[in-house]
């Protein structure tokens, strides 16, 4: 019988995988296997808010707004592995039944378009100059069978990290809530390296057909993340011409919106003395550290 680990610690980072786990373990989930599971209960997936206009961006009138990009997203197909047949469909039953180990996994969605996002099938190579890790990403889709629930797959990737002495990367996995279209995941993977750190984020939700996929992609410097009941909210440095990299006097405020062709990114600019309580923190799922080279251990 197999089960997710439940560990507190870990972090992330990564300009899209390039290392992983260590001996111990490398997940922080935030969470024990009982609170999971219940987190995980499709029952408890939030039903979508019902507004009057529910893709309105009134309160973003300032903002510059496009359709969401999705470029370079690391789940980018459904040719990863199969189905996972199980008695229903929480992450504990979904462990249970899988052939591979569940490092991560989050139920998501609305109750009645729920998914399953899920990082396992861990492989670390750690030698004394460098760590080289692989992991698989998958979602999930229910659907009844004889034996219980048939958690279809229907989006998927694959990582492989190499890591060298100094090297750290990190991630992590959050949900937010968007309204209209339920619970949505993020993977924020950072890269340390120097006096900067890079974050490359991808969005997994329901898009405007109910169907789970990669609703959005972003990169930055400055990276906070922060939630407001309607989807992703993430700040950047935005500098003006004359400005060092040390020192920008502005952040970009990006939203990331379900809309009804697609999903939306919105862009505010905002002086650094912005105050940011408006925004409440997303729920934490898990964090992840990279393995790193035996090296960084003497």
């Amino acid at each position: 019988m197999r089960s997710l680990r439940i560990t507190l610690g870990a972090l992330v980072t990564s300009a899209f995988l390039t290392a992983c786990g260590t001996a111990t373990s490398p997940i922080q989930n935030e969470a024990s296997s009982t609170d999971l599971t219940a987190e995980s209960d499709t029952a408890a997936i939030a039903t979508p808010t019902t507004l009057a206009n529910p893709y309105s961006l009134d309160d973003l009138v300032d903002a510059r707004t496009t359709l969401a990009s999705t470029a370079n997203a690391l789940l980018d197909g459904a040719d990863y592995g199969g189905d996972i047949v199980s008695r229903n469909f929480t992450c504990e039953a979904l462990a249970d039944a899988a052939s591979f180990e569940l490092e991560i996994c989050v139920i998501a969605g609305t109750s009645d378009s729920p998914f399953a996002f899920v990082i396992g099938d861990e492989y670390v190579d750690q030698q004394q100059d460098t760590a080289k890790t692989s992991l698989l990403y998958q979602v999930f889709q229910p659907v009844s069978d004889a034996g219980g629930v048939r958690a279809v797959n229907v989006l998927g990737g694959t990582s492989s990290t190499e890591l060298v002495s100094f090297d750290a990367q990190e991630f992590a996995v959050r949900t937010v809530d968007t309204g209209v279209a339920g619970k949505a995941v993020s993977i924020h993977f950072q890269v340390f390296g120097g006096s900067r750190t890079w974050n490359v984020i991808e969005m997994v939700g329901l898009n405007q057909f109910g169907t789970p996929t990669v609703v959005a992609t972003f990169t930055g410097e400055g990276v906070a993340e922060y939630a407001d009941g309607r989807g992703f909210v993430f700040t950047n440095y935005h500098y003006a011409d004359d400005e060092p990299m040390c020192c920008a006097s502005y952040y970009a405020i990006n939203y990331f919106r379900p809309g009804a062709y697609g999903w939306t990114h919105s862009v505010r600019t905002v002086p650094r003395s912005h105050d940011f309580a408006e925004f409440k923190s997303p729920d934490l799922v898990a964090t992840y550290t990279f393995a790193r080279a035996l090296s960084n251990d003497e």
